[in-house]
């Protein structure tokens, strides 16, 4: 599956999620639910002609964030690099691609059109941060 959400209204069902009763739930556990079925969730920021470019930048910053907080001992490594990581997410999708290879084998997830789709998120968000430079 491919997702696309906005993120306002993401934060709003994350938080009915976590007040339900009995039982509350986590932001990805509730997003499963929600968003088809789509068993990897990730927040990427998806440009639009009526984001500005302030609120571009900050949703890019929170994106790199997150993926610090993920990567732990190298989220230095993440934040000061953030063209060379979109850069490597994009060699490995269209290595895999090319080679035929699964794209759901590491994440359960996902195949060869949900993947381009990605591919060209990325392509984007790389664009901006360029520029943004």
């Amino acid at each position: 599956h491919f997702t696309v959400i906005h993120w306002q209204c993401h934060q709003s069902a994350t938080r009915a999620a976590a007040n339900l009763r009995p039982k509350a739930q986590g932001e990805w556990e509730s997003a499963i639910v929600r968003n088809s079925s789509s068993k990897c969730n990730a927040l990427i920021p998806v440009l639009s002609p009526s984001l500005s470019e302030v609120a571009m930048t900050n949703a890019l910053d929170r994106h790199f964030n997150h993926l610090g907080q993920l990567a732990k001992a190298n989220s230095q490594s993440i934040l000061s690099r953030k063209a060379a990581c979109m850069l490597q997410d994009l060699r490995l999708c269209f290595e895999r691609l090319a080679c035929q290879e699964s794209f759901s084998a590491d994440t359960g997830g996902g195949g060869p059109r949900h993947n381009m789709c990605l591919a060209l998120v990325i392509l984007q968000l790389l664009c901006h941060d360029s520029l943004a430079s």
